[in-house]
């Protein structure tokens, strides 16, 4: 870009270059106003909050002083809206047309926008013989996929429930369980359609209570330590079954109505009594693991990538790496505490040594190993070839770009530079 009045820096979350009205969107204001078409500069931290802010047309998002939890994060980077986050307020009244250059990481005063093409959606996909996901929780983002995508592994259901717009008991509790089925099984099966033969793969619910707690209804949530290794994932679905069995009944209505291509994906699980007590409540449902649906496990815990064995014994499909949640768990680093993020390595020893250990014991056993984490890293995708590893994924604006670095692998093709890592975000 030119050289412009640069208003503030920040850090990448989603590159991209937008321009528009500048808008502020904070807790001093009192007041909560999305505004089509604006650049906002925000404190909200919720992934709900930053929903609403999304589909009121905000085109680009400044989290003032880092204040977002990663699934807000994760919500802008699903629905490719330019993001960064700054130290800095920027020295301009809202309605200034000021321009978000969030892969430099710079807000400009002015409109310095490029055009934008239909190039890279329009062109045909590059051959991988590795899988290349997109990772998505809305309807709308996952049809944009369909084309340049292998599949959407995983379908995030916590952006679902997001988008209904209540906390998932008090959604069932006001709406009724029929409601919510027919709406899962409503995105589902459409998704489904849309991809023919490609996987859908819904991850169960996994939403840490503080999360939860900004929802609607949310109030009586627990305020624990750390929600991040607290109540949540598939320790919370067993634990409140009526949600889990929700869940598998939109599911096995999909099926139903035809949908052949579904996966189901247990998130934070630890122990295998924990994927036998959710593949019971899904036969109590009447739908048939193994047979309706592909069943399959996120190893984000140490013992589950230990474990793969134990789990294989009772019907597993397929696995799915979440390095991001591995390293935390494996090097005891919480990855959001400023104070230690900078230990937080997923190429540590200790790290890939269970990202193998699992992908062999899974490739050994006939199971489907994959693997989260959105890297452009030449490196890092060549070691994961190597070891095994039959799938990959990013959120689906950037499909295109990781396929790319993909392709590059398969055919030894090394890029003069690496970019610059401003997407390597956790996905999943």
């Amino acid at each position: 870009m030119e050289s412009k009045a640069i208003l503030l820096s920040g850090t990448t979350v989603f590159s991209g270059v937008v321009a528009g009205p500048l808008k502020r969107i904070m807790h001093e204001n009192g007041e909560f106003k999305p505004q089509k078409n604006a650049v906002v500069v925000t404190d909200y931290s919720g992934p709900d909050r930053v929903y609403q802010m999304i589909k009121g047309g905000a085109l680009g998002i400044i989290f003032f002083k880092g204040n977002a939890s990663s699934h807000a994060l994760l919500l802008c980077k699903e629905l490719g809206v330019p993001t960064i986050i700054s130290q800095k307020m920027p020295d301009a009244e809202d309605g200034t047309t000021v321009t978000l250059d969030a892969t430099a990481g710079k807000l400009y005063e002015g409109d310095h926008a490029p055009k934008l093409t239909k190039k890279e959606i329009e062109a045909e996909p590059l051959p991988t013989k590795m899988h290349v996901y997109g990772v998505a929780g809305l309807l709308e983002t996952m049809l944009k996929a369909k084309k340049i995508s292998d599949g959407i592994v995983p379908l995030r259901a916590k952006f679902l429930f997001i988008s209904m717009g209540k906390h998932p008991i008090r959604l069932i509790g006001d709406e009724g369980r029929e409601y919510v089925v027919k709406e899962l099984s409503r995105v589902l099966s459409t998704a489904a359609k849309a991809y023919g033969d490609k996987p859908i793969c819904y991850r169960t619910l996994d939403m840490p209570t503080n999360e939860l707690r900004n929802l609607i209804g949310g109030d009586s949530e627990p305020q624990e330590l750390n929600p991040m290794i607290g109540w949540r994932g598939i320790r919370r679905g067993l634990d409140q079954k009526e949600l889990l069995e929700t869940e598998f009944l939109g599911i096995k209505e999909a099926v139903d109505a035809g949908a052949k291509n579904l996966w189901v994906m247990f998130p934070m699980i630890s122990d295998v009594s924990e994927y036998k007590g959710a593949l019971d409540i899904m036969r109590q449902v009447g739908l048939k693991p193994r047979e309706d649906v592909k069943v399959g496990i996120m190893v984000e815990v140490p013992s589950a990538a230990l474990t793969v064995s134990e789990f294989a014994k009772h019907g597993l499909d397929f696995i799915q790496v979440g390095p991001h949640d591995l390293t935390q768990f494996t090097l005891a680093v919480d990855r959001a505490n400023p104070y230690i993020a900078k230990r937080f390595n997923e190429h540590h020893p200790a790290v890939r040594q269970l990202v193998e250990i699992a992908t062999k014991k899974a490739l050994e056993l006939g199971v489907y190993p994959s693997i989260c984490g959105e890297t452009f890293d030449y490196e890092a995708i060549k070691w994961a070839q190597h070891i095994g590893m039959q799938g990959i994924n990013s959120s689906v604006p950037l499909v295109p770009r990781l396929r790319e670095t993909v392709y590059n692998v398969e055919h030894g093709v090394k890029p003069p530079a690496q970019k610059v890592k401003e997407h390597e975000h956790n996905v999943c």
